[in-house]
């Protein structure tokens, strides 16, 4: 595999990790941010170490310690990682001392294969006939991967409590962005595991006399950066959910402005503060959501119960959905209403009762600026809100309100 991939993997590593670290100098105190941190600086060094593994080894004189470093670089990944999890979604006081057991694990078997690796012999095919002298091992033990064995134990049972973990709180979120991190962390887990068993086999044949080389290299590598991958991406995926809101604010926002001014206009004293185009988007976002319904309750006087009849009865005749048929009545009452106002009409002293529409069955608030878009494109576009707006008129009156264009 060429050193390109895994410098591009690194530098893709590198970057996320920069941008948690940004973070991180914003929120010191934050616990989980400084496990992530250490989950990405670790998968950064694991992968960014093997190309230069051969060259390393053979500059330092010990066998084996570039794939060592990687090793412990996987090691500490796995238990950040859980750390992360536990830290994000347990109780603060559970999550601190479960946390800490978890770091102790880790820093237990790091220091167990450290000794393992020392007092192993080295690898009689690393230098292949080369006559210097190998140093930092002591042919103590009787394989030179028995470190191995450790490592993978850790690293297989570490995976498997995230994967059960990324499964369980995937399925509780709401929030589209943490849920789909959480998934593909899971994918990557997965993927992990399988290259752990993988792994195993392959530095355990070997003491058979099976010769694994040419399976291992098209096999472990890629499946140890495919998960490397999606680990990486997983973790970054959810702190892209704050900047997708807010496009996804802006642009409700100018839907639903047209419609806020059409109402504002009828009735400024349903602003709630004096209108503005700067400060937080979600915030003006509300109030706007907030401000029309409040307009639609000061303009329940006028509302005329016909309107809702008549584009009912267009809506289904045109064949729109029973959603669709929802919006342009809400939005072809609200209009009646506000022509009502505008012509002088006396407001009734028994107003029709609100309308129940299916964002307010739904409660979200979410669901409601979804709502009030489609009511807002149907007040300014659909035909049918023009018909039941000339049909209540009347050829006297027609022309007299007209919808304000949007701006």
């Amino acid at each position: 595999m060429s050193t390109a991939f895994f410098l591009l993997v690194t530098a893709g590593c590198v970057a996320a990790l920069a941008y948690r670290l940004r973070e991180l100098t914003r929120n010191p105190g934050d616990r989980s941010l400084r496990a992530l941190c250490l989950l990405l600086a670790a998968i950064a060094v694991s992968v960014g170490v093997l190309p230069f593994v051969p060259a390393l080894d053979r500059l330092i004189g010990i066998p084996q310690l570039g794939g060592f470093v990687s090793d412990c670089a996987v090691l500490v990944a796995a238990g950040a990682g859980q750390v992360f999890l536990i830290r994000v979604y347990q109780p603060p006081e559970q999550a601190l001392s479960q946390a800490r057991w978890r770091y102790r694990a880790m820093v237990a078997t790091l220091v167990a294969i450290i000794v393992l690796f020392v007092l192993s012999p080295p690898d009689p095919h690393f230098f292949h006939g080369d006559p210097r002298t190998m140093t930092g091992h002591l042919p103590v033990l009787p394989s030179p991967y028995l470190y191995l064995y450790l490592h993978s134990l850790y690293l297989g049972g570490t995976l498997i409590a995230v994967i059960r973990m990324c499964l369980r709180y995937a399925g509780l979120t709401e929030q589209r962005f943490l849920r789909t991190g959480l998934r593909v962390l899971t994918a990557g887990c997965v993927v992990a595991l399988v290259y752990v068993v993988t792994f195993a086999v392959t530095f355990t044949l070997p003491e058979f006399g099976v010769d694994v080389d040419s399976w291992a290299a098209a096999t472990v590598r890629p499946m140890y950066l495919t998960a490397d991958m999606l680990v990486i991406t997983g973790s970054v995926i959810p702190s892209l959910g704050p900047k997708w809101q807010r496009v996804a604010d802006n642009r409700a926002l100018r839907r639903l402005r047209p419609l806020w001014h059409a109402v504002y206009q009828a009735s400024p004293d349903i602003a709630l503060f004096p209108p503005t185009t700067g400060g937080d988007v979600r915030l003006r976002l509300y109030r706007q959501v907030i401000e029309i319904r409040d307009a639609q309750l000061a303009l329940r006087p006028y509302v005329d119960p016909r309107a809702a009849r008549i584009a009912g009865t267009l809506g289904r005749y045109a064949g729109l959905s029973d959603r669709r048929v929802a919006a342009v009545v809400e939005a072809a009452t609200l209009a009646a209403a506000l022509a009502a106002k505008a012509t002088g009409r006396p407001p009734s002293e028994h107003p029709e009762p609100p309308m129940t529409t299916p964002a307010a069955l739904d409660g979200a608030v979410a669901s409601e600026v979804a709502w009030l878009g489609q009511v807002a494109r149907a007040f300014h576009t659909s035909p049918i809100v023009t018909r039941t707006l000339a049909t209540l008129s009347g050829q006297d009156h027609q022309g007299r309100y007209r919808r304000p264009r949007p701006r």
